[in-house]
């Protein structure tokens, strides 16, 4: 069993490693970046005079803060040394009802932990006095007698009270108040300290879409400071290890590896469709066009293929299929099918018109004779464009969204109206 979850852990670490590599490893390209909002910046290095974070602050206002701090700690150690003191109260009963002591060692013990209550029976800090009698320390052969059990229980329920709700109160507010100081400390201030001149590694705007060139690889995130950091040695714009909430922005790296171009930084940015696209894919189709003489053209809205008739064709799934099998005929079949399309519309456009007023005389109860016969006819005729244009997809309402694409916005407002008048008839008049 042992070996078997050994084995399936190790299974599953290869398998996520393996996707790593194969995700680190992907090969794209960048595409119609002239519409991308975000900026695009390269690395940089440049000489720049800073704030010298190495002198002392003295900020009036950080100052008081760090004192009013300082006040809270004070309290905090208050509380830990009482803690200490009855955490030996414990101890010391805990020896006395194991009775392994000498009475020397048992009488010392007895006088240690009656000191100890004394010290803390009238504190009510956080309201938590140790709520032991004096009664329960009756004089004895030893100095004092006690119920041991009952004094331990009780101290305990104050140690956990102190350690549960009084320091972990402290806590907070220590860490609030020093939070509060650092973010108080205004960036002016911190501007005005003393100057020191050394060179920054940062990034700046890549004005020059043109070295973005060739195939990238993402590399992962860098870090950026947003804004002077005196806690953490920080400067604004600065290329930093690590991110700190609060201070700093992350950019996606993209690694140029063919050096036919410039670095990429982006800003909230990963694989967008429409700016990217696989090393590969691009080259499939980039050279399958040019095979058919055309060329590949890419827009945020698609991709499409531009032949030398000025046809264009959407980079649809069976058609990267097809370039990808080589199989050119095809492509060029389907670059035919916009224009048939047309074609077939064309045709049925008389025989809507009769349709349409077949189908308003039957709403209005002036349908004749005469008229619903013309009707059925062109219903018929209709049906058999239908026919048609559904073989160009080969009648398969899986391939319609493809099919679609192939259209303009005119041809597919035209094939709506016919879809929808064709139905209604066949519906009406019950010619299915």
């Amino acid at each position: 069993m042992k070996r078997t979850l050994i084995a399936n852990k190790l299974i599953l670490f290869i398998t996520i490693f393996s996707n790593l590599i194969s995700y680190s490893q992907e090969k794209i390209r960048f595409i119609n970046l002239k519409k991308l909002n975000n900026t695009i910046y390269e690395k940089s290095t440049k000489d720049t005079e800073l704030p010298d974070f190495s002198y002392p602050i003295t900020d009036k206002n950080y100052s008081e803060s760090i004192n009013d701090t300082l006040t809270i700690y004070n309290k905090k150690l208050t509380v830990l040394k009482r803690i200490k003191d009855l955490e030996e109260l414990v101890s010391n009963f805990q020896q006395l009802k194991l009775n392994t002591n000498s009475k020397k060692e048992r009488k010392k013990l007895l006088e240690r932990s009656f000191k100890i209550y004394e010290q803390n029976k009238q504190k009510r800090l956080d309201f938590s006095p140790l709520k032991i009698e004096k009664s329960e320390f009756k004089p004895s052969l030893f100095g004092y007698s006690y119920n041991s059990d009952d004094i331990i229980l009780k101290t305990k329920k104050v140690i956990k009270f102190l350690n549960e709700r009084v320091i972990i109160k402290h806590n907070k507010e220590i860490q609030e108040k020093i939070r509060n100081a650092k973010n108080n400390l205004s960036q002016d201030y911190i501007k005005s300290l003393p100057k020191i001149n050394r060179k920054l590694q940062t990034l700046k705007e890549n004005t020059d879409l043109e070295t973005i060139k060739g195939e990238y690889i993402h590399k992962g995130v860098i870090y950026v400071s947003y804004k002077n950091d005196y806690f953490n040695k920080r400067y604004k714009g600065e290329i930093v290890n690590s991110y700190i909430q609060g201070s700093t922005y992350t950019y996606e790296y993209y690694k140029n590896i063919n050096g036919d171009g410039e670095d990429v930084y982006i800003r909230d940015f990963r694989y967008p469709k429409e700016f990217t696209i696989e090393a590969d894919v691009y080259k499939t189709i980039s050279e399958g066009a040019k095979q058919m003489g055309g060329t590949f053209n890419i827009t945020a809205l698609g991709w499409t293929i531009k032949l030398k008739n000025g046809k264009k064709i959407n980079v649809t799934k069976d058609i990267y299929n097809a370039l990808e099998a080589k199989n050119y005929k095809y492509i060029l079949n389907k670059s035919k099918i916009p224009s048939k399309v047309k074609y077939y519309l064309k045709q049925a456009t008389p025989y809507l018109k009769t349709m349409y007023n077949g189908i308003l005389a039957h709403k209005n109860w002036t349908l004749t004779k005469a008229k619903k016969t013309s009707w059925i006819n062109a219903t018929k005729k209709v049906k058999l464009i239908d026919k048609k244009i559904r073989a160009l997809y080969n009648n398969n309402e899986d391939n319609y969204y493809d099919f679609q694409k192939l259209l303009d916005t005119k041809t597919i407002e035209d094939k709506t109206y016919f879809d929808t008048v064709l139905n209604n008839s066949k519906h009406i008049l019950g010619l299915y």
